[in-house]
């Protein structure tokens, strides 16, 4: 087991200092401000913080229960999304949105059947830790929609190499999981 968690936080380790190099070089050959524009570098560091947040829960939740649950769990994202534009940036919310974040949260509710709602399955369990699973891929999902929201509010003046190179993750794309740039977020379309 230990080897196990070794070879885990190894390979993720590796991949993060390649991503690093890579990014890291194109930040100085196109000139890029290494820490951002100063008008968004508190954006920055928030998305950077809760995008590291999301690739340490999703991490740590994968051995507790099934990779599917963890998945599926975590593709909740554009409920949480949803929810924190009209909470936050005060954003419109659809019967289409109501509807499909409905849907979403049936499915993972289904899926992940928590004991709490649904008892235990059998007494000698694979995952003896499944909850914990559960809440770190919940809390995975729930950082990950911050960091969409604060990548919206930003108004796209940060380089996407600068925040790949700090966070180790690409949710700088203009149009990740629905969010379209100057348009509004539309987390579930």
């Amino acid at each position: 087991m230990a080897s196990n968690t070794w070879f885990r936080y190894s390979m993720l380790t590796i991949v993060g200092l390649i991503q690093f190099i890579v990014y890291f070089i194109i930040i100085l050959t196109q000139k890029y401000h290494i820490f951002g524009k100063p008008e968004g570098r508190k954006n920055l560091v928030l998305r950077c913080l809760f995008g590291t947040t999301v690739i340490v829960c999703i991490y740590s939740s994968y051995p507790l229960q099934p990779l599917s649950d963890t998945v599926t769990i975590f593709m909740s994202t554009p409920v949480f999304c949803t929810i924190f534009a009209y909470i936050l940036l005060k954003e419109p919310i659809t019967p289409l949105h109501v509807g499909t974040g409905v849907t979403i949260l049936v499915g993972v509710v289904l899926t992940s059947r928590p004991e709490f709602l649904f008892g235990q399955k059998d007494p000698d369990k694979l995952y003896p830790h499944r909850t914990v699973g559960i809440v770190l891929s919940i809390a995975a999902a729930i950082a990950s929609a911050m960091v969409y929201m604060w990548y919206y509010s930003s108004g796209g003046h940060m380089y996407g190499p600068t925040t790949y190179a700090y966070q180790r993750r690409h949710y700088d794309s203009h149009d990740v999981a629905g969010i379209r740039d100057n348009h509004g977020v539309h987390c579930i379309s």
